[in-house]
């Protein structure tokens, strides 16, 4: 499944938003390999490593692992350690922080940003929430699940310092209200 990078889009007349060039999975990338392993975080730190979300954590690892693999062997070799302990069940032990640390600069060269805006690995983790609140999203709300990620490419790409969390959360919070309303018994 190819990734679909802003990165490879800079020069369209609608850069950042909408027409994102598909990057191959094992085309190098480390904005997509950022991409992933802040994905790969928030899985773990959501409900673990149970089986279905193993699953799910290691595919979003292989991401990270392909588009790394030519330009940065170690650390790529590094995920597939990861990816190993993961799927092997049980309580894997993975330090995600050092992982994210380890893509911060590594994405921030691939975008051309500096060390302004977020922090690493709370940046990584950020975009991981984002990605995966664009996820829940996507299919009953479209037009929110966008909103989130042009948020997440604010971030990402160091494009606004102050990304409209407001007008996200906004949109959000009437959705969250209607989603928490205990059903009638009929």
């Amino acid at each position: 499944m190819a990734c679909g990078c802003i990165e490879h889009a800079k020069g369209a007349s609608d850069f950042p938003h909408r027409h994102a060039r598909q990057t191959r999975p094992t085309e190098p990338c480390p904005l997509c390999a950022e991409k992933h392993l802040g994905t790969a975080a928030t899985l773990a730190g959501e409900i673990g490593y149970e089986t279905v979300n193993r699953q799910h954590i290691a595919i979003e690892l292989h991401g990270a692992l392909w588009h790394l693999a030519n330009a940065h062997p170690v650390l790529a070799a590094k995920i597939g350690e990861m990816v190993r302990a993961i799927q092997g069940g049980g309580k894997a032990t993975v330090e995600w922080d050092e992982l994210l640390a380890a893509i911060d600069p590594l994405a921030r060269a691939a975008a051309g940003v500096g060390e302004s805006g977020y922090p690493p690995v709370r940046r990584q983790r950020i975009i991981g929430e984002l990605v995966c609140a664009s996820w829940h999203l996507a299919l009953e709300h479209p037009e929110v699940a966008m909103k989130v990620r042009d948020v997440r490419h604010a971030i990402q790409f160091d494009l606004n310092p102050s990304p409209d969390w407001d007008g996200i959360l906004a949109a959000i919070d009437p959705l969250a209200r209607a989603a928490a309303k205990p059903v009638q018994a009929r």
